[in-house]
């Protein structure tokens, strides 16, 4: 996958860099991290999840999005394509987290429907998941 950017109305992805490490430590919360694989609690931790988020991608496993709100203009969150079978043509979409300012609007409509129109429209794919902690209410 060679994406650069997906964009609309109030949402802007971008590809995760290590760049972004301050201002993912920033759109971080507490609240967030309950039923994810990682509890981020210092900015160290974000930097490692990042770092290991960046190593899937090269492995060609993951590719890891940041969450642009171009409405606030500011870092919200980070979602991610996983297990990626290029073979098969089929991906999840999972590790998504959003600042709770954002929760309830339509930040996340907008990203899973960004990331399902590029999924099947641009890179072809036949079977696409969306993976959430089952005890995630809000999700």
């Amino acid at each position: 996958m060679d994406i650069k950017r997906l964009e609309l109305n109030q949402v802007l992805l971008v590809p995760m860099t290590e760049e972004h490490v301050d201002s993912l430590w920033e759109a971080s919360h507490e609240d967030i991290w309950a039923y994810m694989p990682m509890d981020i609690k210092e900015k160290e931790d974000m930097r490692k999840l990042v770092k290991e988020a960046l190593e899937e991608r090269r492995a060609g496993l993951e590719f890891p999005f940041v969450i642009y709100d171009q409405r606030e203009n500011r870092v919200v969150g980070s979602t991610r394509y996983l297990n990626i079978s290029k073979e098969h043509k089929h991906l999840e979409i999972g590790w998504t987290w959003h600042h709770p300012s954002v929760w309830r609007t339509k930040v996340n409509t907008q990203c899973k429907f960004l990331l399902l129109r590029y999924a099947f429209e641009e890179w072809g794919a036949v079977r696409v998941q969306l993976k959430t902690d089952g005890r995630n209410r809000r999700s």
